[in-house]
């Protein structure tokens, strides 16, 4: 047999493929489970107020030294901790509201985006601006 000879094979190979191929992982955070409708649905403008808190607390403390290495640590770009961190600068009574809701009455649908212009403004314009997002604010703020 010479080595120039050239050999023709066939092969069949078999290969099990599952029906769905699995998703890669991400880096983002499971959402949490949806409720269910006659449950109380707390607004995700209070969970993104508490995550504020929360991240000025580990800046102050020095947990965490700059927004730079908060936006590392959680995963978020530095411009959406900048968002986040612009609730900070909402007035006390705004945020305390904001914190007390526990479900949107009445169809009310107050997100980030309604409040977040608010921050940039002076406390008498924000509670003026927030009276007019939600009927009635000023009355419970006037009561406390």
């Amino acid at each position: 047999m010479d080595l120039t000879d050239t050999f023709l094979c066939s092969f069949t190979y078999v290969v099990n493929l599952p029906e769905r191929m699995p998703r890669m992982a991400s880096n983002r955070p499971k959402t949490a489970r949806k409720p269910k409708p006659n449950e109380p649905r707390v607004p995700k403008i209070v969970e993104t107020l508490k995550r504020a808190m929360a991240f000025q607390a580990q800046l102050e403390s020095g947990e965490i030294p700059s927004q730079a290495d908060l936006a590392r640590e959680t995963g978020l770009s530095r411009a959406r901790i900048t968002q986040i961190m612009n609730l900070i600068k909402l007035h006390p009574r705004i945020r305390e509201t904001i914190l007390g809701l526990t479900d949107t009455p009445n169809g009310l649908k107050l997100g980030e985006h309604h409040v977040r212009p608010l921050a940039v403004l002076s406390d008498k314009d924000q509670l003026s601006r927030f009276q007019a997002l939600i009927p009635g604010f000023m009355a419970e703020v006037m009561q406390r």
